[in-house]
């Protein structure tokens, strides 16, 4: 029952989000498709949250679910973790604590980093050091910022086989953020998610709508192109 009533909350949140301030815009075409985008990417959305959900065993109050020092918690709180003013000095000063607001560029080019050494296990510590802050609500975090960090998130679970977690990351740019420049390529990894569940159709259909965003950087066209070529054979062509 909890997770039926936040999967209504999400569709709420983007009904408010397509008519803002009680705006309600004239029936046409694409408006009626624009809709149509939307409920298809909440069920994606709610899909792998639910998948992440059953797989891992949290119930779905307070929020959504994310990982910070090898456990789960909701809404960047870790599970059974203790707070103060102590504690929190301690552990930015021993670099195993969160990081701050203004720290989340400098550890994002550290994640990349990590990344192009095959570091994944460096790159892994990274994120779930700072998903309790990008995943927050605090207004002086960027938009690029948390779309960015959601990206490598979804990325690192891909690398890890976690696959219903890179789906529900990159899902958050395409749903939360749907005017990032950064929705193609959730698209595109969440199609390479559905990819790893052995849903290839699913996956085709995201790699589709991946290239024809307006905005597609000319590598995650690629990416998405690659993913289609892989899918051959296996999926009706369009």
């Amino acid at each position: 029952m909890q997770f039926v009533l936040w999967s209504l909350g999400c569709i709420f949140r983007y009904y408010k989000h397509l008519v803002p301030s009680g705006q309600r815009p004239a029936l046409t075409f694409p408006v009626a498709a624009g809709y149509h985008r939307g409920v298809k990417s909440c069920a994606v959305f709610i899909l792998f949250t639910g998948l992440v959900w059953a797989r891992q065993g949290l119930p779905p109050s307070g929020g959504l679910p994310v990982r910070e020092g090898g456990r789960f918690a909701m809404n960047g709180g870790v599970a059974g973790s203790q707070s103060g003013p102590s504690q929190g000095r301690r552990s930015r000063a021993s670099g195993d604590g969160r990081l701050r607001a203004r720290d989340l560029p400098d550890a994002a080019q550290q994640v990349r980093a990590a990344l192009a050494a095959g570091d994944i296990e460096k790159a892994t510590r990274l994120v779930d050091r700072a998903r309790g802050v990008f995943e927050s609500t605090r207004p002086s975090i960027k938009s690029e910022d948390i779309a960015d960090w959601r990206i490598l998130d979804a990325k690192i679970q891909l690398q890890l086989k976690r696959y219903e977690a890179a789906g529900l990351a990159a899902m958050k740019v395409v749903i939360l953020q749907p005017d990032s420049p950064r929705v193609a390529e959730g698209l595109c990894l969440t199609g390479e998610a559905y990819e790893g569940l052995g849903r290839p159709e699913k996956a085709a259909s995201l790699f589709r709508e991946c290239m024809n965003t307006k905005r597609v950087d000319p590598e995650v066209r690629r990416r998405a192109e690659a993913g289609l070529a892989r899918l051959k054979g296996k999926v009706p062509s369009k």
